[in-house]
C-alpha cells in the first residue's frame, strides 16, 4: 500500500471513531476488523501530528514472536506492562484468563467534549476491553500529580515497542526524570523506556523490546547506558530485524529480551 493510500485509509478510520466515540455506540466485529489497519503517521508527511516520529506500530507477526520469546524464557502469565501501547498489537498474544495487563497511550481530552478522542487509544479500547488502557504518558507511572513517589516493582513483563528520539517533555526535566536522584543515564525514549521498564520488573521478570540497532552495535551514545542496564538485568536473547520493517523507515531495529537480576 502507498503512502498516500495509507493516509487515506487511516483517515477514514478516524473518521469512523470519531462517529462511534461521539455516538457512544458499541462495536461491530467488522468495525473492529477494519479499524485494526489503522498504522498511525509514524514516517508520513502528516502537518501537526506528533505520530510523525513516535507511531510506528509492531507488525503482527514481529509482536506474536516477541510474546512467544517471553514463553520461551519462562513467562507464564502474571503482571504485564504494555508502556506506548499504540492500537495494541502485542495485545492479541496475551492471555486474559492469566494475564493482567496495563497499557499506556497518551491521548488528550477534547477540550469542549472532554472525551478522549485519540484514534489509537480508542481502537485499542474498543479492541481489548479487558486491558487498563490509561491515558495517560509513561512516565506518569512513577508520580502522584506534581510528586515522584516511585512504583512498586510489580510486573512480570514489560513488552512493547518504545518510541525513539531524543528523551523530550514534561517529565524529561531536571526537576523530573533528570534528577540526580532518579539515577536515569539515557538520552532518548528508547534508553528511557528500557531503564524505566526494567525499574518496575519483579526480580526474575522479563523485558521484551524491540529496540534501535545502535543499542547492540555499541554506538557512543549508548555505551555508559548500557553498562548501568547490565547492572541490573542480563540479555538472554537478541535479534537483528531486517531493514525496512516498519513501512514507511530505513531505522535498523533489534529484539531483545532481558531478566531482571533478584
Amino acid at each position: 500500500m502507498s503512502v498516500r493510500q495509507q493516509q487515506e485509509l487511516n483517515a477514514e478510520i478516524t473518521e469512523l471513531v470519531k462517529t462511534k466515540v461521539a455516538s457512544g455506540d458499541d462495536w461491530s466485529l467488522d468495525e473492529i476488523a477494519f479499524i485494526q489497519q489503522y498504522t498511525g503517521d509514524g514516517g508520513m508527511k502528516v502537518e501537526n501530528s506528533r505520530g510523525i516520529l513516535y507511531e510506528y506500530y509492531t507488525p503482527k507477526e514481529i509482536a506474536s514472536r516477541m510474546m512467544q520469546l517471553a514463553y520461551d524464557h519462562g513467562f507464564v502469565g502474571g503482571n504485564v506492562l504494555e508502556p506506548s501501547v499504540g492500537i495494541g498489537r502485542f495485545l492479541q498474544y496475551i492471555d486474559p484468563s492469566n494475564c493482567y495487563v496495563d497499557a499506556y497511550e497518551y491521548a488528550g481530552k477534547d477540550e469542549t467534549t472532554g472525551k478522549v478522542i485519540d484514534t489509537s487509544f480508542q481502537i485499542c479500547k474498543a479492541t481489548y476491553p479487558w486491558v487498563n488502557v490509561k491515558n495517560a504518558e509513561f512516565e506518569s507511572i512513577f508520580y502522584a500529580g506534581n510528586s515522584r513517589v516511585g512504583h512498586a516493582e510489580e510486573y512480570d513483563l514489560v513488552i512493547g515497542n518504545p518510541p525513539y528520539g531524543k528523551f523530550l517533555g514534561s517529565y524529561s526535566g531536571t526537576k523530573r526524570e533528570r534528577r540526580k536522584a532518579v539515577k536515569y543515564m539515557g538520552k532518548t525514549y528508547d534508553q528511557y523506556f528500557l531503564w524505566a521498564g526494567i525499574q518496575l520488573l519483579n526480580p526474575g521478570g522479563l523485558l521484551v523490546y524491540i529496540m534501535p540497532s545502535t543499542f547492540l552495535s555499541n554506538d557512543k551514545t549508548y555505551g555508559a547506558f548500557k553498562n548501568d542496564i547490565f547492572k541490573q538485568a542480563d540479555l538472554l536473547d537478541a535479534y537483528r530485524m531486517p531493514l525496512r520493517l516498519f513501512d514507511f523507515t530505513g531505522i535498523g531495529t533489534d529484539i531483545v529480551v532481558f531478566k531482571k537480576r533478584a
